[in-house]
């Protein structure tokens, strides 16, 4: 089965700026994403990502992007099941993320957050274990 990217917005967005930070504290990064298959379209599943990015001295950011992927055909439970919607699809999806929170700190006068890359194949097949749970 054959997937691709057909569209992403986010869905929430909050960027706050620090007035009193806290030189103790250090900059972190929270990452996660969760698939939804809807059930009014069976060649479409959506990744939604969450976020919270922090710089320790000046800002903090968090939110949920959302990209939805379209497959040539329907989607049965050997796809849902399998690495593909988890490891590959996330994949290619977070450079777009990526991209995102880099322009959004940069255009908020901030200098450019640059999300480190992530490791998919491992994230994913935590999240596969947990649904043969």
């Amino acid at each position: 089965m054959k997937f691709r990217l057909e569209s992403n917005r986010v869905e929430k967005l909050n960027i706050e700026t620090l007035h009193t930070p806290d030189k103790q504290k250090e900059n972190s990064l929270k990452m996660d994403y969760k698939l939804i298959f809807p059930d009014e379209d069976s060649h479409t599943f959506i990744i939604r990502f969450s976020y919270e990015l922090s710089d320790a001295i000046l800002y903090k950011i968090s939110g949920e992007s959302q990209f939805v992927f379209r497959t040539d055909e329907a989607i049965n439970q050997d796809f849902r099941n399998s690495e593909y919607p988890y490891i590959n699809a996330p994949a290619v999806a977070y450079p777009y993320l990526r991209s995102f929170i880099s322009f959004i700190t940069l255009n908020s006068g901030f200098a450019p957050a640059i999300l480190p890359t992530l490791n998919f194949v491992e994230f994913g097949r935590t999240k596969i274990s947990q649904l043969e749970k």
